[in-house]
């Protein structure tokens, strides 16, 4: 009975470390905790787009933090406008901190489903988690150098999920040319 014990107070010990280490993970990659359950955070990344001025480009994640698998509508879409690959994302928008109204404003208005979308689900087992593509979002001509932007990210029958704020600190340095700025 004293080893079942032992095993036993060991495994949670374990499993609590093991918790720990991925918040303290968590912490130091994208500077806050994460919550149990569906939770969204913003990578960014160096990328050259062929937009002048614009070297960054963000990828919201939609991840799994609780201990059951959830299922989230998501998105088979095409790779590129001239690819015969499709990925799967989960679908979201883009959102811009209006200073005046102190509220978040959609950019592309009520649409949460984006055009060509093959809309599916797909099972998030515990830390696992699905993209919601890659976008250069300063490049989008209603930000300006200072602007905050964020993602929602709509996981079907769940609530929208909002990842933290941007800091948009670059913008095109070529004015009115129509750069093509991915957005599914």
């Amino acid at each position: 009975m004293h080893l079942i014990r032992k095993t036993v107070f060991a495994l949670i010990a374990l499993l609590v470390v093991a918790f720990c280490a991925l918040e303290v993970g968590h912490l130091l990659r994208f500077r806050h905790l994460a919550p149990l359950g569906l939770h969204a955070d913003v990578i960014t990344r160096k990328a050259d787009y062929g937009i002048p001025g614009i070297s960054k480009v963000y990828e919201p994640r939609l991840s799994n933090f609780g201990f059951a698998s959830k299922t989230v509508a998501v998105c088979k879409v095409l790779e590129d406008w001239d690819s015969f690959y499709y990925v799967t994302e989960v679908s979201n928008s883009i959102e811009k901190w209006n200073p005046t109204s102190k509220r978040w404003v959609s950019i592309f208005g009520d649409s949460t489903v984006p055009s060509g979308c093959k809309q599916t689900t797909k099972r998030l087992w515990p830390l696992q988690s699905v993209s919601g593509g890659v976008v250069a979002v300063a490049g989008y001509d209603v930000f300006a150098i200072g602007d905050q932007a964020r993602f929602v990210l709509f996981p079907g029958d769940h609530k929208p999920i909002p990842t933290g704020p941007i800091l948009i600190d670059e913008h095109a340095t070529v004015a009115g040319v129509p750069f093509r700025v991915r957005r599914y």
